[in-house]
């Protein structure tokens, strides 16, 4: 009986719908727009990307205002973005190492530094670099220890 009671009547019912329905309308009316700024920077983004710049896509798309960065283009074009550049990682990281084991420390430092720009918080790359930076440094080392120890004397066997 009391559950008969809390049932809303009809006309409440109505109004309920009636009320659904002008939300659901003013939310249609209501699509997401991109600024004129976000369009040009998304735009700038788009023909850099495709020239294969990832650094100055990354720079154009992080100008992008905020709140443009929640409209459906710009979203998509961020997952394209993050895939090139999670590639071009990929790729670098796997360069360096092969310059790294050819003995070309500071060739493969200097592709994984330019690496980081694009993904700063990479682990991976960055212990790569921070190996590197530790060869390096050990063998400035010795090629000091070196140029401070004298070679030897040579004796012709007179003594």
């Amino acid at each position: 009986m009391l559950a008969h009671e809390l049932k809303p009547s009809k006309e409440i019912q109505a109004t309920i719908l009636e009320i659904q329905n002008k939300l659901a309308k003013k939310q249609k009316r209501k699509p997401l727009l991109i600024s004129k700024r976000g369009q040009a920077l998304l735009e700038k983004a788009k023909g850099t990307l495709k020239q294969g710049d990832l650094k100055v896509t990354l720079k154009a798309y992080k100008r992008i205002p905020n709140k443009d960065k929640k409209h459906a283009l710009v979203i998509a074009f961020k997952q394209e973005l993050d895939s090139r550049i999670k590639e071009n990682v990929k790729q670098g990281i796997k360069l360096g190492r092969k310059l790294y084991s050819q003995g070309k420390i500071e060739q493969a430092l200097a592709v994984w530094n330019d690496l980081r720009e694009l993904d700063p918080d990479n682990e991976y790359l960055i212990s790569h670099i921070e190996r590197a930076q530790r060869v390096i440094e050990k063998l400035d080392k010795l090629k000091k220890q070196e140029s401070t120890i004298s070679p030897p004397s040579q004796s012709n066997g007179k003594n």
